[in-house]
Order: C-alpha cells, then sequence, then structure tokens
C-alpha cells in the first residue's frame, strides 16, 4: 500500500481550455487578454484582463484542496490583515474547480527583496510574517475541521512517510546510486526519522492551522509600503506543530530572519527547534522525490536526489 497521493503534475491547462472554461462558466465575463503567469504541480494561473487571476486545478487531488481553501478562506480573510484572495468566480473545467479573484498588488517576496532591504524593513517584514502566522493560529478549531483541513500533526504522517520511501525511494536509491551509495542513504534516512519518531518532544503540543508552504511563491511584497502585502494559494494548509511553518521561512530566507520571526512569537530558539525545523526540511525534500517516483518525473528525481546527496555529503 502507498500512503502518499502524489496527483497528477504532467496535467495541463491550455490557454484555450482555460477560456472555454472561464466562458462556460461565466458567460457574461468578457475575456480579452489572457496571459500564462506560473504552473505547480497542483495549479495553473493566468492572468486575465490584466487584473483578474484565475487558477485552476490540475487534478482531482488539487481540486480537494481547492474545495477545502474555498470552504476556509472566508474565516482566514476575517482573521488576518494581510491581503490574501476573495473568490469572486468559482467554476468548474472538466469536472474539475477554478477560482477567478483579483490580484493583489505587488511582487513575489524573494530572498534577493529582503536582504536588499535595510535593517527596518526587514524587521517590519518579521513583525507581518509572525503576525500572520499568530492570526492563522487563532482561527477556530471547529471551523478548521468543517472546511475539511487534514491533520498532519501526528506521529502517523510521518511514520507512513517512511513506509512509503522505504518502498519507492529505496529501490530508486539501487537504481540511480548503485549498491554502497544507496545503502549510505538508506541508513542516513532511517536515523533521521527514527530520531523523530522516538523524541517524544516532537509531539508535545497542541496542533494549529499552519500554511504549508510560507515561501517567495507565495508571498507578494508591495515595493512602495516596503512591506508584505499578500499571502495567496491556501491549497497546502493543515493542522501541524506551530512550528511548522516556520521550517519554510528558514529554507527561503535564511536563519538570521528566521530567528527574527521566531522571537516575535516568543519561540525558544534551542537545539531541538533547529532540529526539528532540519527534519522537516528533509522530509519535503523526501516528499518530493516520492512524488517525483511514483509519476516518472526524471528531471525531479535527479535534482531531489542531488539536492539529498548535498545535505548527506554522498
Amino acid at each position: 500500500m502507498t500512503y502518499y497521493e502524489p496527483g497528477n503534475p504532467f496535467a495541463k491547462v491550455s490557454e484555450a481550455s482555460a477560456r472555454r472554461g472561464i466562458f462556460e462558466s461565466f458567460p457574461e465575463f468578457k475575456i480579452g487578454e489572457i496571459k500564462w503567469i506560473s504552473e505547480g504541480n497542483s495549479n495553473v494561473v493566468y492572468r486575465v484582463n490584466n487584473e483578474y487571476a484565475f487558477r485552476f486545478s490540475k487534478d482531482k487531488k488539487a481540486d480537494r484542496n481547492l474545495e477545502m481553501e474555498i470552504g476556509i478562506l472566508p474565516e482566514i480573510k476575517k482573521a488576518v490583515t494581510v491581503s490574501v484572495p476573495e473568490y469572486e468566480y468559482i467554476g468548474k473545467r472538466q469536472g474539475l474547480r477554478f477560482v477567478g479573484y483579483k490580484f493583489i498588488f505587488g511582487e513575489l517576496f524573494t530572498a534577493d527583496i529582503l536582504h536588499s532591504e535595510n535593517r527596518v524593513v526587514r524587521k517590519k517584514c518579521a513583525e507581518s510574517f509572525a503576525r500572520f502566522i499568530k492570526q492563522l493560529q487563532g482561527i477556530s478549531r471547529t471551523k478548521i475541521i468543517a472546511a475539511g483541513v487534514p491533520n498532519n500533526s501526528n506521529k502517523d504522517f510521518y511514520t507512513k512517510q517512511l513506509l512509503d520511501t522505504r518502498k519507492h525511494i529505496y529501490p530508486f536509491f539501487g537504481r540511480a546510486c548503485g549498491k554502497q551509495k544507496a545503502s549510505i542513504l538508506e541508513a542516513y534516512i532511517e536515523e533521521l526519522f527514527q530520531r523523530f519518531l522516538l523524541n517524544r518532544r516532537n509531539f508535545t503540543y497542541e496542533p494549529a492551522l499552519s500554511y504549508g508552504g510560507l515561501d517567495s511563491n507565495h508571498v507578494i511584497y508591495d515595493p512602495y509600503r516596503k512591506d508584505i502585502s499578500g499571502i495567496v494559494d491556501f491549497g497546502g494548509l493543515h493542522m501541524d506543530d506551530p512550528h511548522f511553518d516556520l521550517y519554510r521561512l528558514y529554507r527561503c530566507y535564511g536563519k538570521s530572519f528566521l530567528e527574527e520571526v521566531a522571537h516575535l512569537l516568543l519561540v525558544k530558539k534551542t537545539s531541538h527547534f533547529f532540529e526539528k525545523l532540519e527534519f522537516y526540511t528533509q522530509a519535503k525534500i523526501l516528499r518530493r522525490l516520492l512524488r517525483a517516483v511514483l509519476v516518472k518525473d526524471k528531471e525531479n528525481m535527479r535534482e531531489r536526489l542531488r539536492q539529498l546527496k548535498d545535505i548527506t555529503n554522498h
């Protein structure tokens, strides 16, 4: 049995299909210019009439996530002070949901932008991240459950990931690296997971709502206000360790910025805290490798394997 559902990252949503989907669901909506903006494993985004973003699910997994997102986003909008998408249009294309919302002004908040700004601006951005995380975690658990937000906040989630890793990734190591290097990588992963799973402190917390991907792909920066202006794409929402969202900040923006956000959240920056974040980072790389193996994405197999070798120095 395989627990992880990889979705279909190779699914396409052409411009013609996007146009047709919008027209069939909203015949009164006049489509002028339509331009491809971005594409991930789950969604494709088009800019329409230079005013709206239309985001299309690529497969059933993405469709379920979008359904969950549609249910919880009104509560998020009431709770947070940064801008989030307001879905004016909710339709279906070939049985899969898509949404349309007005663009949030700004540009993607990259590490280069952060590090090019002065200390005052960096502090302001850290405060915005900390505020967003606090506000997200303050949303009623009853409403979170009612929206169908998944719970990844237990030992079972990572135990299943380890089982999937043994079943699918270890044979891949044998084919890609040879027996000796495969054994080294397998031993490293076994130690990584056992150290995490056997430490009770990793599971002694009250689960909180986590955004799931708080990084430069989803954070909008206003270059005039010099601050975070919005967060988009809430399809990765789940219940988890209250510290979970911090690992993506760590990975994307660096340790010093993470420490500033953690300080504002009153998080104790212990060795255990950083070990946890390192585990979440490496577990994510392994999930991406698992997806690549399951869907036979050779380019991503090579990239995730390279990342893993860099971490283990093998």
